[in-house]
């Protein structure tokens, strides 16, 4: 299948997470929850109710923050060129949250099959 035939299937967006990159730097935090929650708003506004995500560095930790807090807007994940969260020392508290709701719903989703 050519690039071009997926675009029959998908809309594929690529987002700047905010304060990161060459996206603008308001005043405000720029912790995970905050961007996930910017994630989620992109996907109301844009209609998606669930999307296949693929994020990459950084962005790995707010598609971990989405599978774990926002799993019915997932439905399929692709994480590359970074360590999971976890092993990463900032953003502790958060994304001990994160896994645990994350670890609850896969186990959840198991125990259904």
């Amino acid at each position: 299948m050519a690039v071009f035939d997926l675009l029959t299937f998908y809309r594929p967006c690529s987002l700047q997470i905010r304060g990161l990159g060459l996206s603008s730097k308001p005043d405000g935090r720029y912790d995970k929850k905050n961007q996930t929650q910017d994630l989620v708003g992109v996907l109301d506004a844009l209609g998606v109710r669930t999307a296949e995500f693929v994020t990459h560095d950084i962005g790995i930790m707010v598609g971990f923050a989405i599978a774990a807090t926002h799993p019915e807007r997932m439905s399929r994940w692709g994480a590359i060129d970074a360590p999971l969260p976890g092993a990463i020392f900032y953003c502790r508290k958060y994304l001990a949250e994160c896994r645990a709701r994350l670890v609850a719903c896969l186990h959840s989703k198991l125990d259904h099959r």
